[in-house]
């Protein structure tokens, strides 16, 4: 895009600035063993950042500033899968059945934007524990067509963030398509 109208030189502008953007660093470390025929015990630690920059107000202009939630910490697991399907992704045959059990530890640090209605930085810690159950079967296969259904639970012990909307961010989704952890 080009607006002859402004002095600046941007080959693309953004009519709108988005609503959320995350930023995400992470770095870990896994070990594991097999278990069963098709199984594996895994175990190890992550290490890592998100940033959240966000309005929460739905109305806003280029000139005013995002909310900013950083969240550091980390967060050691331990899993139990059994899986045979065929695919890694888009799979046609087979069963996976996912348990996995971690603790969450890090520090919160909310900077206010310009719309926000607070106006002082504000610091706590979080700590939680989160328990994950997945099971994913496909069962009938018909020609260029398979049937199958997959279950997903979280049971989470997190507490709430400084606001409504970190709160949801920060909260587990359920995203079987990636295209889906977009939206």
């Amino acid at each position: 895009q080009w607006n002859y109208f402004k002095t600046s030189t941007y080959f693309f502008d953004d009519k709108t600035p988005s609503y959320v953007v995350e930023h995400e660093n992470y770095y870990s470390i896994e070990g594991g063993f097999p278990a069963r025929p098709k199984g594996k015990v895994a175990f190890g630690t992550e290490i890592g950042r998100r940033r959240l920059d966000y309005y929460q107000v739905n109305y806003f202009s280029r000139l005013d500033t995002t909310d900013k939630t950083y969240f550091d910490f980390y967060s050691p697991y331990i899993s139990w899968e059994i899986n045979s399907l065929n695919r890694k992704q888009y799979a046609r045959q087979g069963v996976r059945f996912f348990s996995g059990m971690r603790l969450v530890s890090g520090r919160e640090k909310n900077d206010p934007g310009s719309a926000s209605t607070d106006t002082i930085d504000f610091s706590t810690y979080h700590n939680w524990l989160q328990y994950k159950l997945s099971y994913e079967n496909y069962f009938l296969q018909t020609g260029r067509f398979s049937f199958g259904f997959l279950a997903e639970g979280v049971l989470s012990t997190q507490d709430l963030f400084h606001n409504y909307t970190s709160s949801m961010l920060m909260s587990p989704s359920f995203s079987p398509l990636p295209e889906m952890k977009t939206m």
